[in-house]
């Protein structure tokens, strides 16, 4: 039944970019489905790009979605929300291994052409001769430190967390 589905939501993303060989979803509420996706799709690859969870918080709260998402609309449900997709994610990590390959964002924006080697290979594509042309927003990495002051609960609660999870 899985497979028939996964096959079904394939074909229907082909018949929607005929010519595409690959399909990125970067739908931020994906993540919980990973391990019904992984049944379907079998060859299925992730990259999961983690960032600094008070940037992330930030830069989902300013991001004003137009539908879905409703956690971002608030701070505080944005770091509740960060927080069970990290711990979500280590849950599939240690289900599924090599098959997710997380990179940093902020290594993303500082070494992106060794990151993108690394996200080629795990995808087993052969990565472009140069990719100097891609940048990415270093300008988004240490973003919440404007906004410290705002942020003290939410950075409490993730230092609370982290200290809980490492005890």
């Amino acid at each position: 039944m899985c497979a028939r589905l996964g096959e079904i939501y394939l074909q229907k993303l082909q018949q929607r970019a005929p010519k595409a060989k690959y399909f990125i979803n970067t739908i931020p509420a994906s993540f919980p489905f990973l391990g019904l996706l992984y049944r379907c799709i079998p060859s299925l690859v992730v990259i999961n790009c983690q960032r600094d969870p008070l940037d992330q918080a930030i830069e989902s709260y300013f991001k004003h979605y137009q539908e879905g998402n409703a956690y971002s609309y608030d701070l505080a449900t944005t770091g509740e929300f960060w927080l069970h997709y990290r711990s979500l994610m280590r849950h599939w990590q240690n289900l599924y291994g090599d098959k997710i390959l997380t990179v940093n964002y902020e290594e993303l924006v500082e070494q992106t052409e060794k990151t993108i080697a690394r996200i080629f290979a795990h995808c087993e594509i052969t990565p472009p001769k140069s990719v100097k042309d891609i940048s990415y927003h270093g300008d988004n990495v240490g973003r919440w430190r404007h906004f410290e002051a705002e942020l003290k609960p939410l950075i409490r609660a993730f230092q609370n967390t982290q200290a809980v999870g490492q005890s």
